[in-house]
Formats: C-alpha cells, sequence, structure tokens
C-alpha cells in the first residue's frame, strides 16, 4: 500500500503507445478520407469520359443511319450525270490519302467535259461525322481541265496547277480543320466506317470563294450537271 498522499507511478511506455496508436489512427482515417475523394474524382473523370466517347459513338451511329440515303448538296436525279473516277482510290484509301501521313497527297480525278459548263466545283464530304465535314473543297476548276492528278497537298487559297504544259489557278476553300487544300480521312477509332463522297459539279458561272463554308448555297441555280463517287475507311 502507498501511503494516502502518493499515487502510482506513470507506465511511460503505455501512454507513448497510446499516442502513437491514435495518431496512426488519425493517419489512416486521413488517407482513406483522400483515398475515397480521388477514387471518386478518378472515377468521375474516367465515367465522364467513357460518357462521352460513347456518346460520340452513338451520334455517329444515328448520324450514318440517318444520312444512309445521303447525295451531294444540290445534285439530285434531274441533273445531267457526271461520271467522276479516281485511279489512286480504286480500291479504297492508302496511308497516303489519310490525314497526317507522312506523305499525304491529294488523290487524282478524272471525268468529261460537259458541254456549256463554264467552270467545275469538287466538294469532298463526310456526311456520318457528327456534323458534316468537309475534306476538300476546289472553285473556279477551268471549264477545259477534265483531270486533277494527284498531288501533295498545297495548304494555300490558290492551287496553281501544271497540267498539260498549261498552268491554272484553281480557288481553294477551307476544309472542317481550317486548312486549305485536301484533308484525307481520319475518323475516330471505334465509329465504324465512314463514307467519302467526291462531288464534282458543271456550273454556268465561275463560283467566287468568298465565305466558302456556305459553298453548297453558292450552287444553288448554278448546277447543269454532276456526278460522285463514294469509298469508305474505317479506324481501328
Amino acid at each position: 500500500m502507498l501511503p494516502n498522499n502518493q499515487t502510482s507511478p506513470v507506465n511511460t511506455n503505455t501512454t507513448k503507445n497510446n499516442a502513437v496508436t491514435s495518431s496512426n489512427n488519425k493517419l489512416t482515417k486521413n488517407n482513406t478520407k483522400n483515398n475515397t475523394k480521388n477514387n471518386t474524382k478518378n472515377n468521375m473523370k474516367n465515367n465522364m469520359k467513357n460518357n462521352m466517347k460513347n456518346n460520340m459513338k452513338n451520334n455517329m451511329k444515328n448520324n450514318m443511319k440517318n444520312n444512309s440515303a445521303f447525295t451531294c448538296p444540290k445534285c439530285t436525279s434531274n441533273k445531267n450525270t457526271i461520271n467522276l473516277t479516281s485511279d489512286t482510290l480504286k480500291n479504297g484509301f492508302t496511308n497516303i490519302y489519310l490525314k497526317n501521313s507522312n506523305k499525304e497527297m491529294s488523290p487524282d480525278l478524272e471525268w468529261k467535259s460537259i458541254p456549256n459548263a463554264k467552270s467545275y466545283a469538287l466538294l469532298c464530304l463526310d456526311p456520318d461525322a457528327p456534323k458534316e465535314w468537309k475534306h476538300w473543297v476546289l472553285l473556279n476548276i477551268p471549264a477545259e481541265i477534265t483531270r486533277l492528278p494527284a498531288s501533295t497537298i498545297i495548304k494555300d487559297p490558290v492551287w496553281k496547277l501544271s497540267l498539260d504544259g498549261k498552268e491554272y489557278d484553281i480557288i481553294q476553300g477551307k476544309n472542317s480543320w481550317g486548312d486549305y487544300g485536301y484533308g484525307g480521312p481520319k475518323p475516330p477509332a471505334g465509329t465504324g466506317p465512314h463514307r467519302y463522297y467526291f462531288c464534282l459539279y458543271a456550273l454556268d458561272i465561275d463560283l467566287v470563294a468568298n465565305n466558302n463554308q456556305n459553298i453548297s448555297n453558292k450552287l444553288e441555280n448554278h448546277v447543269i450537271a454532276c456526278g460522285h463517287f463514294m469509298k469508305k475507311f474505317e479506324q481501328k
């Protein structure tokens, strides 16, 4: 027995251990909270990315379904038909005709002369993108021209074309990437095959390039003949 005026000695080891245990519990609790927050944040990000990706795929699939009977703008059945062909795209898009390839080129095109045509215009379109995507816009192709050779990409407002010993200035509109000249296919992976329409118009005027993003509106009442072909490409 201890005298009434004395207390039991404190077990310092036990006190220290309890303090360490309490500190560890706090750290564990904080780590759990932080991990939960980080996991929740990462899950939200991943879910948003997946939702955006799935929505894009669904939108493209719906767009493809809705545009299954796509025809070139202002190219109706009562117009004379142009037989437009391409040797380089005969078997589809090879690597050099795709967007961002090391040696990207525009494909060759060929057609027969249309009587009374003052000029030709060309559009290359992907109707299966979420918003109709322009890949190539050419204006004021001289009426005497009936072919365009495969060419390295000319990213200028005017394509100075040398053909059969002559020089021609062909006006280039901007594609949907915001560049002048041709831009090949580059659909998002996993969205299925996209269709690429090359639409040629014989016109009774020389079409001015101003505001070329609304080029289809400028074709109104000036198309005397038209023709197209379509090739597919899928990014896997």
